[in-house]
């Protein structure tokens, strides 16, 4: 549960836009550009995470005396 914390998966909305052109375009009707579309966004999510963590890792000691980001799985030393 903490290492799901950790990655942020309500953040991975903002990876969505990668399906705006897909859908404006009209193209849902080819499955290969549909799976490549599919693909960019789990890449983006797996990409915006890794930042995340990182991002964490570096910042563990002042999220510590932070009143909300002392929750946070790295910051609070459950990972």
């Amino acid at each position: 549960m903490h290492y799901w914390q950790a990655l942020r998966p309500q953040q991975w909305v903002k990876n969505a836009f990668v399906w705006a052109g897909f859908l404006f375009a009209h193209a849902w009707h080819d499955p290969l550009l549909a799976a490549q579309v599919a693909a960019v966004f789990v890449a983006f999510c797996l990409l915006a995470s890794a930042v995340y963590i990182g991002n964490d890792w570096i910042d563990r000691d002042s999220d510590r005396a932070h009143p909300l980001k002392r929750d946070r799985p790295i910051a609070a030393g459950l990972i």
